[in-house]
């Protein structure tokens, strides 16, 4: 039981980010946005400029766009911003997971802790006319010790469950 509690006490300081989460995607109204040929999520600043065509055809048709544009993952917000007739112009919301940039996705795949990071709010840009007039990062608490202290324990964690649920079922056949 004592184990059990000091798991629940590290899941809880992996977790204790304060910046806001990423919203669902149907929470905000707009145009779904696009990938570019290398498989980025970013926002053109300008719908018009000749490199957003090349790299981002699929803007052709919304060149004189008004509204929000919003790129989606796993039904979680990436990144939205407001367009004025083609170009970013108000405030740019950016949401990202901050493991991303520490370990690679073989070593993820086997880090509890991992599972349970949402995407945050890294930074919000405001534009004008398309022109970037300020940037605003957020911090996170989270280290990359997390991932090592996660990739340690899941395998332990998983070996405890299947204890526990071997003696349940012990107890049970006794009974």
């Amino acid at each position: 039981m004592r184990i059990l509690f000091v798991f629940v006490f590290l899941l809880g300081l992996v977790s204790c980010d304060n910046r806001k989460d990423a919203p669902k995607c149907e929470e905000i109204e707009g145009l779904n946005g696009f990938k570019s040929k290398q498989g980025q999520y970013n926002l053109p600043y300008d719908l018009n400029n000749k490199y957003t065509l090349k790299y981002y055809p699929q803007y052709e048709k919304h060149r004189k766009y008004t509204g929000v544009i919003k790129i989606c993952e796993n039904n979680k917000v990436y990144i939205y911003g407001n367009y004025v007739d083609g170009k970013l112009n108000g405030k740019v919301y950016d949401f990202t997971n901050d493991y991303d940039a520490h370990l690679s996705d073989k070593y993820l795949d086997f880090n509890l802790f991992a599972l349970f990071r949402k995407p945050k709010l890294s930074s919000i840009k405001t534009y004008n006319n398309g022109h970037l007039i300020s940037y605003k990062p957020f911090k996170s608490r989270y280290k990359p010790i997390d991932d090592i202290i996660g990739i340690l324990i899941t395998p332990f964690s998983l070996f405890l469950i299947f204890i526990l649920y071997k003696r349940k079922r012990k107890q049970q056949k006794t009974s």
